[in-house]
């Protein structure tokens, strides 16, 4: 009987240019076309089609003199974003379950991605009436705590380009509607450490959030907490500010940030 990966379909190309990350990977001063083209057993005019491919989408990059190939910043770009998805909603779990014991209502862990909020761990509130996002649910970020959290301490020019480039749809009355009121409302809330979402995406609901950071002191996500508006309030905005600050700097210390 013929193994189960000969009767599965592959695309020869596809893993041509996975071996040649492989290979490359493997080197410790950069490799040349020739070098890769042997070692590989194709020939030599083949793989240089494939290593333009792979030099193009930045996964390899090549020295101008040398014209050796090296691992390019695409593959350190796609191991950060697999490292944030695998380590930093496990890092965070204990803390937004925490989060949630201590206020009684849903956290969130969420991240910043092509002008969208994306939401990727989660503690459930137990009450009945109780707000939640599906995980790897993406919203605009100009209606969220979280994204407008994350975007208030990215440097000063990213905030401009988000701002500038943004069609700001209302959801609510309440939603950030222009250029000039996102970036005002970030200055806040840089200044006081916290942001909010008070029903800018739905009537009723009420968002408070606090940035993370990693060990280089950059925004990664945020933790916010979500719920009616009339509840949260009843407990004490300042009480829940205070919890979801807390344990965003307890998980930005796990992460190895310095505050």
């Amino acid at each position: 009987m013929e193994e189960k990966k000969n009767q599965t379909k592959v695309i020869a190309s596809v893993e041509k240019a996975i071996r040649v990350l492989m290979i490359v990977a493997r080197s410790q001063n950069g490799m040349s076309v020739t070098e890769i083209s042997r070692e590989l057993g194709g020939g030599i005019s083949a793989t240089y089609h494939l290593l333009n491919t792979l030099r193009q989408s930045d996964m390899l990059q090549q020295d101008a003199q040398s014209k050796k190939y090296t691992i390019g910043v695409g593959v350190f770009r796609l191991h950060a974003l697999a490292q944030r998805q695998n380590t930093l909603a496990g890092a965070a779990q204990p803390e937004l379950d925490a989060l949630c014991r201590e206020t009684g209502e849903t956290s969130n862990l969420a991240v910043l991605e092509d002008k969208e909020t994306i939401y990727v761990a989660q503690t459930e509130s137990s009450s009945m009436v109780k707000m939640f996002t599906q995980i790897g649910a993406r919203v605009p970020y100009y209606c969220t705590g979280g994204g407008k959290v994350i975007l208030a301490f990215l440097p000063k020019e990213t905030q401009l380009e988000y701002a500038s480039s943004t069609r700001f749809a209302p959801f609510t009355k309440h939603t950030v509607h222009n250029k000039t009121e996102l970036l005002h409302e970030l200055e806040t809330i840089r200044a006081q450490g916290f942001g909010y979402d008070r029903e800018e995406r739905e009537e009723g609901v009420l968002c408070i959030a606090a940035p993370v950071f990693d060990a280089a002191g950059k925004p990664v996500a945020a933790m916010s907490i979500s719920g009616p508006a009339y509840r949260l309030e009843q407990k004490g905005i300042d009480e829940m500010t205070a919890a979801v600050c807390a344990h965003a700097k307890a998980l930005s210390q796990r992460l190895g940030a310095a505050i």
